[in-house]
């Protein structure tokens, strides 16, 4: 992008069909304290730096646009477009689509952003701009990579407007973990045929209600869903803890499984940092039948 000149100017204006850019742009734009970045169109310039500069002559340089692209190839190259987040880049493309009208022309737009300009990651951004806008605001807090922006477009747009508006606001948590519960949820959603019937069955308003804490929220939810997806793994592993009571271990002793099933078998761990807890390790003969009946139990099958 050519530099045309170095002017000083006062109180710029922002070109009118730019401001819905700076809507999304401001907050991820690094501010140039020392110059501005301004562009000339139809002999009037306006401002291309997102800070508002009401007072003396300020020093701007000048950018070369292309006019038929409204000047965006100009804000992109002023605003340092390629250290945007991915979800900036995402909104900035879907904006210029629907101000060009023409998918060429946003292509034309997308190495200024770092971009590959091809009409499948041209898809994928528009994808990304179309999540409900609480899922927009978190994938910006949470610097959400592009990549997992695509993992979460997989899910029905219904599906999404409503993990936006009835789950999201109540919990905060990482992206991997929101992956997954979004995955858990959908899951169970299409297993019980819509919204309704997964939220009358995981009862989130009594998980919202009960519990301030948002992790703990998170946990309480995640637990449920773990059930509700897993009922003969939750079946199985209470029937362990329930085989593991009736053990009455002392607490130098533990037992351990494969929760997920897929082994038969258990640990037992013994911690001895006792005299009198060498002299418990009696206890092992003395329940060797009920670790029998434990050992017997294990004939589950995994979901």
């Amino acid at each position: 992008m050519n530099i045309k000149s170095l002017q000083h100017c006062s109180s710029l204006t922002f070109f009118p069909k730019h401001q819905p850019y700076f809507e999304f742009i401001r907050s991820d734009v690094t501010s140039h304290s020392s110059f501005g970045y301004a562009f000339s169109y139809d002999n009037q310039l306006y401002c291309l730096t997102p800070f508002d500069n009401q007072g003396d002559s300020f020093p701007y340089l000048i950018l070369d646009y292309t006019k038929q692209y409204l000047g965006l190839d100009a804000l992109l190259v002023s605003c340092s477009a390629t250290c945007w987040q991915a979800v900036v880049k995402a909104q900035f493309l879907a904006q210029a689509y629907q101000d060009l009208g023409d998918r060429k022309h946003v292509l034309y737009l997308m190495p200024l952003m770092g971009l590959v300009a091809k009409q499948t990651v041209l898809s994928e951004y528009l994808k990304m701009a179309s999540l409900p806008s609480l899922l927009l605001d978190y994938a910006y807090r949470k610097k959400v990579s592009s990549k997992q922006l695509l993992q979460m477009v997989r899910f029905d747009l219904s599906f999404l407007t409503w993990f936006d508006s009835d789950v999201l606001p109540y919990i905060d948590p990482s992206c991997s973990v929101l992956l997954d519960l979004c995955e858990s949820l959908h899951d169970c959603y299409q297993r019980l045929g819509g919204i309704h019937l997964l939220v009358e069955s995981l009862q989130f308003d009594s998980i919202w209600e009960s519990y301030s804490d948002l992790n703990k929220r998170l946990s309480i939810l995640r637990d449920r869903l773990f059930k509700q997806r897993y009922p003969t793994q939750t079946y199985f592993n209470q029937r362990m803890k329930d085989q593991i009571k009736v053990l009455d271990l002392p607490d130098f002793m533990s037992i351990d499984w494969d929760k997920t099933l897929e082994n038969k078998g258990f640990f037992l761990n013994v911690h001895v940092s006792r005299l009198d807890d060498l002299q418990g390790l009696s206890l092992l003969s003395d329940k060797q039948s009920l670790f029998e009946t434990l050992l017997q139990e294990m004939t589950y099958d995994s979901d």
